[in-house]
């Protein structure tokens, strides 16, 4: 989920409506199920959704802001492991050059599959803990910048909570429970009283980033823990065992 792909593809989505182009069909992700509502109410009601999309163009940014910082985060632990992989190999070659030693195939292919195979489990670590910790806060703002879209129209309030996935958005909120507290009251309030929720949604909206990017500093952290981890072992421990296996064979050629 953290190579953003999903919404890419909800911009392509986002210039055809611009366009008024025919909505294409796609994966029922929050942002393209807010799209196709906001085509529908255009078509049934009239309504004018030129703001609303200004609005969800902003909103996927963020996230596609926020997905590529994981990204990044992923991707410069991969450049490293691929960085210290080929200098190994790097040093076996030369090493059989210069001293007039030979390793075997089999040697070469257990080493860099033990190498791959820290690779492998580091990308596993990486994305079970993405989603435990990380990827809740982003279901959890997708859904709700979908209702801040849709309260931005002039659709009545039980038009726009019949129109929206409920089931899914409780299910995004449930670690949130503090927060879901605040949003069912302004939602209530909104059908109840008619009392626009925009600002209470907002307020949740930025007590949900702080609580996010306090979590992606911890997660950015750990990964940073667990990736020394692994580059000890899977990494620099064959490091310095192709350094002394080759400089021990490189004496006993020569003796």
């Amino acid at each position: 989920m953290y190579w953003g792909g999903e919404l890419l593809k909800c911009r392509e989505i986002l210039t055809q409506i611009i366009f008024n182009q025919d909505l294409p069909t796609g994966e029922g992700t929050s942002y393209f199920y807010t799209l196709k509502q906001l085509k529908l109410l255009k078509s049934e009601f009239g309504e004018d959704i030129s703001e609303p999309l200004v609005s969800l163009e902003t909103f996927l940014e963020k996230d596609i802001e926020s997905r590529a910082k994981l990204r990044r985060v992923f991707g410069e632990s991969l450049f490293q492991m691929t960085f210290l992989a080929l200098i190994i190999n790097f040093m076996n070659f030369a090493f059989n050059y210069y001293l007039n030693t030979k390793t075997s195939f089999l040697e070469y292919f257990i080493l860099n599959c033990f190498m791959a195979f820290g690779g492998w489990i580091f990308r596993l670590i990486f994305e079970s803990s993405l989603t435990q910790k990380v990827s809740i806060f982003i279901n959890a703002q997708a859904s709700l910048n979908q209702f801040l879209i849709l309260t931005g129209t002039s659709v009545s309030s039980n038009e726009i909570i019949t129109r929206m996935n409920y089931k899914e958005f409780e299910r995004d909120w449930v670690k949130f429970s503090e927060q879901r507290k605040l949003l069912m009251r302004a939602l209530n309030k909104w059908n109840d009283m008619g009392e626009d929720p925009r600002a209470a949604i907002h307020h949740v909206s930025k007590q949900l980033s702080f609580k996010f990017d306090s979590t992606l500093d911890s997660f950015k952290k750990v990964n940073e823990g667990v990736k020394l981890l692994f580059l000890i072992v899977f990494f620099l421990l064959p490091y310095f065992y192709t350094l002394f296996s080759r400089l021990f064979n490189g004496l006993l050629v020569n003796i």
